[in-house]
């Protein structure tokens, strides 16, 4: 396999958990979902597959580091409270004979870089995690992203 393409599988990972974790975040405890039952979700998960490992102590410690820090800075993210003031924008928008979507643009770029910033972020992580594992656990990472991956090629 290309270095490019095993990367790429590694990237996926930590891109997909930024993903999931700003929609859980978004959705907020109304849904059912708040920030200490995240973490919980996500310290499970993570500390399965690093069971499924076989991660050392010394890798658990690292790499569970990695995820708090990439987690807290998805949290700060969800606690900017910015729904609100982008509910605001649509709701004038909408009550408006003339609405002026200037605002509701400036939001969403802005929205849109901060969410940028974090991606980049979360690959930065993943060569953090990346470098913390052997090549036989990132084979065996890398098989269990493909095989999660293959769990929705069918949409």
């Amino acid at each position: 396999m290309k270095p490019l393409i095993r990367y790429a599988l590694y990237v996926v990972v930590p891109c997909a958990l930024v993903i999931g974790l700003g929609s859980a975040f978004a959705r907020g405890p109304h849904h059912g979902r708040n920030p200490e039952r995240m973490k919980r979700f996500v310290d499970y998960r993570v500390n399965e597959t690093l069971d499924e490992l076989d991660a050392t102590d010394a890798q658990r410690v690292q790499i569970l580091g990695i995820v708090d820090a990439l987690v807290a800075k998805v949290q700060a993210e969800h606690e900017r409270g910015e729904r609100k003031q982008l509910a605001d924008a649509v709701v004038a928008a909408i009550e408006s004979a003339n609405p002026d979507t200037r605002e509701l643009d400036r939001l969403i770029d802005e929205r849109a870089q901060r969410m940028t910033a974090l991606a980049h972020e979360a690959v930065a992580a993943a060569r953090g995690i990346h470098a913390q594992l052997t090549p036989e656990q990132r084979k065996e990472l890398a098989e269990r992203v493909r095989e999660h991956h293959g769990h929705f090629s069918r949409f």
